[in-house]
């Protein structure tokens, strides 16, 4: 197993520890902890995708992560090859990962 738990897996465990902590130690507040977490978890957007595994489609606005560990916005070229990412001293072989970017901020209505 990696350092980090899928996405999936996290909630598949935690929704286990929720049912054992209703179920057993009827602790209602403890529950209700644990079931925020699995709201969280479930609301995080995909995961970084490594560039080794597949790059986004062309045009698409995303999160890149570079090896030093900068997170800028970028998008990928049409043609396949290249990243357009601002600042230009960014190079595409200082990408390592991507991910879609989450949904814009909503003000809440009142």
């Amino acid at each position: 197993m990696g350092k980090y738990l899928e996405k999936e897996k996290a909630i598949d465990t935690l929704t286990r520890l929720y049912e054992h902590i209703k179920r057993e130690e009827h602790d209602q507040e403890a529950a209700n902890g644990v079931w925020r977490a699995i709201e969280a978890i479930a609301a995080l957007g995909d995961a970084w995708i490594p560039v080794t595994e597949r790059m986004p489609e062309g045009r698409e606005d995303v999160l890149v992560y570079t090896g030093n560990g900068w997170i800028l916005v970028a998008w990928y070229g049409t043609n396949g090859q290249n990243w357009h990412i601002t600042p230009t001293g960014i190079t595409h072989d200082d990408i390592i990962a991507w991910m879609p970017l989450p949904e814009p901020y909503k003000e809440a209505e009142e």
